[in-house]
């Protein structure tokens, strides 16, 4: 049952080795997630991509597609945003 445990372990590491990137990755956070340290990852994200675009939903956990009707139209308004700007 903490096989989760190393696998997170593992993740994170090799997560902090990556070298900066310029893509700007599509970042959908919600600010009452629990599940994850969330400000810390977005630090890092920040710091190992160029421009990634953040939406913070202030009332939303860590599931954010399994949550609140509203949250769930707010995580595909983003995709359809960001994949409709997409080439080709």
């Amino acid at each position: 049952p903490l096989e989760w445990v190393h696998a997170a372990r593992s993740w994170s590491d090799e997560f902090l080795l990556r070298p900066r990137s310029p893509r700007s990755p599509l970042v959908v956070q919600g600010e009452r997630d629990r599940t994850v340290a969330w400000r810390e990852n977005l630090e890092h994200l920040r710091a190992l991509f160029t421009d990634p675009e953040i939406t913070l939903l202030p009332d939303a956990g860590h599931n954010l597609m399994n949550e609140r009707a509203d949250h769930r139209a707010a995580v595909l308004a983003q995709l359809d945003a960001r994949l409709g700007a997409a080439p080709g």
